[in-house]
């Protein structure tokens, strides 16, 4: 099992972790702030002073339980070596699986649940509770939500018919296709949603934006209700969760002849992205042992419209960026390539991508794309080139590929003057990141007003 994996662990709540799994609990627990709990139960008394039975999934040390006016909080903690805080007399922690849990019919469920990419959990593990809320739901639950979701499901289940689920969970949840299945399920029970987006970072490791939550079971008007909310707890509704008036981008699949894809995953840039310094080193050949690629747009200024092979020198080649992929796409390679990776130490090559290949440094074939792209921005949307370099889209540079009826020129212009600001829900801070199937909606846009042109 994966690091990862110790947050949930299995349905025989095993309590032997290793040291490196011990190190991935402080990496990946984040607590609570006492003032965003107190404002998070100011929020639920409003209209309910007192609740009977109090679950927190992924309790961590039990702040939770400090404020509130309950009769019995039941915290779920995984990692037996966190100190607990001085707990009220009616407050307990157990130190279990969180999916293990048989009771249920809670009057209120609250937290901040844990934070694990997909990409990250075992895919048994992922396979076997998939399936299990699935199940549950009668909604296809897919294995490409991260953690947080499988326990936002958990707490719905284990709440009463009129219950409340109130958690500190990334503002994500509401929009992307990954949480589909939740909302299905709450929109198919008629539930309310209330989610107040925080508009600055809560927690300074995690890069996504946080928000608080309230599913009300007891509230069948089927409302959805966004809110933005200050870092001193001012709250202002808007109609949309882009916070416009605007509906996000649709996430829609690609269509032959114009789409995005993303950039190429190699398994590891410092391994497979060479600076021209390191290329020179190791004696590898343009062209045979390494091909021009992309890592990264912020070299590139807004104004800049074609990655020329001028370009590509000046800002990536000259200012030893990474820039040079290394070419094990190709049927053999090289004595020079297969002397480089020979130096390279299991620990650098030592990923998930890696490991899962027959070869570890022999990826599938890729080709340049048409456009290249910054997948996220702050302002004025993503930077954007016509890529005459044709290098290769790597990790966060995804790609844009159009086929020869496409006009290339218009098609930039279109892009850089598209209104992304306003449907897209910002990622962390001021960040806003356009998905790959976001920007397919763009293109799909852009073709239709080309046809009634």
């Amino acid at each position: 099992m994966t690091i990862a994996m110790r947050q949930i662990i299995d349905q025989n709540d095993e309590f032997e972790i290793a040291s490196c799994e011990k190190k991935y609990y402080k990496k990946c627990q984040v607590y609570t702030p006492d003032n965003i709990i107190k404002k998070l139960w100011t929020m639920l008394h409003q209209d309910k002073e007192y609740y009977e039975k109090v679950l927190d999934l992924g309790a961590g040390d039990g702040r939770f339980a400090k404020f509130g006016n309950y009769g019995e909080y039941i915290g779920i903690e995984i990692d037996k070596d966190t100190t607990n805080i001085d707990l009220p007399n009616n407050a307990s922690i157990r130190k279990q699986c969180a999916f293990s849990l048989k009771e249920k019919d809670f009057d209120l469920c609250i937290g901040n649940p844990p934070y694990v990419r997909h990409q990250e959990l075992e895919s048994s593990w992922k396979k076997k509770y998939a399936s299990m809320i699935s199940n549950k739901l009668d909604e296809e639950f897919t294995q490409s939500s991260n953690i947080f979701v499988y326990f936002l499901a958990q707490a719905l289940l284990k709440t009463k018919k009129d219950g409340k689920v109130a958690l500190i969970i990334p503002f994500e949840w509401a929009t992307r296709p990954s949480s589909r299945s939740i909302r299905n399920y709450i929109n198919r029970n008629e539930w309310s949603v209330h989610v107040y987006r925080f508009t600055d970072d809560v927690f300074s490791k995690v890069l996504t934006t946080a928000s608080i939550t309230i599913i009300d079971k007891s509230d069948k008007t089927n409302s959805w209700n966004y809110y933005e909310i200050d870092p001193l707890f001012n709250i202002t509704k808007t109609m949309e969760p882009t916070g416009t008036e605007k509906k996000i981008l649709p996430y829609n699949p690609r269509e032959d002849g114009l789409y995005s894809q993303r950039g190429l995953s190699p398994g590891s840039q410092k391994v497979f992205c060479l600076t021209e310094e390191e290329r020179k080193k190791h004696n590898l050949e343009i062209g045979i042992d390494v091909l021009p690629c992309l890592v990264s747009l912020k070299p590139l200024s807004k104004e800049n419209k074609v990655l020329t092979k001028n370009l590509f020198q000046k800002l990536y080649v000259d200012n030893n960026q990474r820039c040079w992929l290394v070419n094990s796409q190709t049927f053999a390679i090289s004595n020079n390539l297969k002397q480089y990776f020979d130096t390279i130490p299991y620990e650098d090559r030592n990923t998930w991508t890696c490991n899962n290949r027959d070869v570890w440094w022999k990826y599938h074939s890729v080709k340049a794309p048409t456009f290249l792209y910054a997948s996220a921005f702050t302002e004025y949307g993503p930077k954007i080139v016509i890529n005459r370099m044709n290098a290769i889209s790597v990790n966060s540079a995804p790609g844009i590929y159009a086929n020869s009826k496409v006009n290339l020129y218009k098609l930039l212009d279109y892009i850089k003057a598209y209104d992304f600001e306003s449907r897209i829900v910002n990622h962390s801070g001021k960040l806003k990141r356009i998905e790959i199937n976001q920007m397919n909606s763009v293109l799909q846009e852009y073709i239709k007003e080309s046809q009634f042109q």
